[in-house]
């Protein structure tokens, strides 16, 4: 990970701001559907590994513990969106 977002940290936390204000204002609208709810889901999946990435130790630890990390957020979003499904 040689990037510009590796390089530039608080690229990363504008661009977590950015999915943050998109995420509320998304919220924020009236006559919600599941389409809006489950891609705040994704946005969701997608900061969390930024997180993941650029501000824990992620980067540096062995493979398999890489793969558990994305595994979990993948599962739980999954679980978040198919048991949306079901409100």
């Amino acid at each position: 990970m040689t990037g510009i977002l590796t390089r530039k940290p608080w690229l990363v936390g504008v661009i977590l701001v950015g999915l943050t204000l998109a995420s509320a204002a998304i919220s924020e609208e009236r006559g919600l559907t599941q389409a809006a709810v489950v891609g705040m889901f994704i946005i969701a999946a997608f900061k969390a590994s930024l997180v993941l990435d650029h501000f824990m130790e992620a980067p540096l630890a062995e493979s398999h513990w890489k793969w558990l990390y994305r595994g979990w957020i993948a599962v739980v979003t999954l679980m978040l969106c198919i048991g949306f499904s079901y409100v």
